[in-house]
């Protein structure tokens, strides 16, 4: 990318593209004009979101892909390297979560979380960052969160995970300034997903208790995906920072 908000010309993998956050953030970017790759498990899921674009400037394919399996990582950036030359985004939005206190949380939950959220985003970007430097530069945005960086009670594996990928895009943006790549973890509070809806509906009035979380957080409500997208695309775009290692907070 030459031209801070061109990105016709731009390739863009969306790991967990069939994730709330990912497809919306996929959908964002084909609408201009981005070619992007939506990978995931869940290739119904992610079609959902390819179909959301049908009509945008640029193209949407689904792809999938174990993210919780290196050599199905590594197979995925190989599948895009053959087919279209390039990467010049590369997005991590792939995430599970498990509630439970430490003493609670079982270690095939723990390993769940760890894999996904966290070595998952090692290995997509080790397969990625050769190939950036090679055609001269290009973005990395990892969705974090803010439990990464302020805790999240009864979360603390999800939390863990989230730090960790705070930690290692603060390092890529180190190693690799020189090389042309931008690296970059957006670490949005509650978003209105399926995930975050999901930890509701262990209580008695699910809607209730719902409202009462939202009503604590600053603004009064949780985020949209389309507020997280905007972000994102935004830091794609060159529109942002060529340089910066700090956590951004939505």
């Amino acid at each position: 990318m030459t031209v801070p908000g061109d990105l016709r010309e731009t390739v863009a993998v969306i790991t967990g593209g069939g994730g709330d956050i990912g497809g919306a953030i996929g959908v964002e970017l084909a609408q201009r004009g981005t070619t992007v790759v939506l990978a995931d498990i869940d290739t119904d899921r992610a079609s959902k979101f390819a179909r959301h674009a049908d009509d945008s400037d640029g193209g949407v394919v689904v792809e999938a892909v174990d993210l919780s399996d290196p050599e199905s990582t590594w197979d995925l950036i190989r599948r895009v390297i053959d087919r279209f030359g390039s990467i010049g985004a590369l997005v991590n939005a792939a995430a599970v979560t498990r509630r439970g206190l430490i003493s609670e949380l079982p270690d095939d939950a723990w390993d769940k979380l760890v894999a996904v959220n966290l070595s998952s985003v090692f290995w997509a970007c080790r397969a990625t960052i050769p190939h950036m430097i090679r055609s001269g530069g290009g973005v990395i945005v990892n969705i974090g969160s803010l439990a990464a960086l302020r805790g999240l009670p009864g979360s603390p594996a999800y939390a863990a995970t989230k730090g960790g990928v705070v930690a290692l895009s603060r390092a890529l943006a180190v190693d690799h300034a020189r090389d042309g790549i931008r690296v970059f973890s957006v670490n949005p509070p509650a978003v209105d997903t399926r995930l975050y809806r999901a930890m509701f509906a262990g209580h008695e009035d699910p809607a209730a208790a719902r409202r009462s979380y939202e009503a604590s957080q600053a603004p009064g409500r949780v985020l949209t995906t389309a507020e997280v997208a905007a972000l994102t695309v935004f830091l794609v775009e060159g529109r942002g920072p060529p340089y910066s290692p700090e956590p951004l907070v939505c």
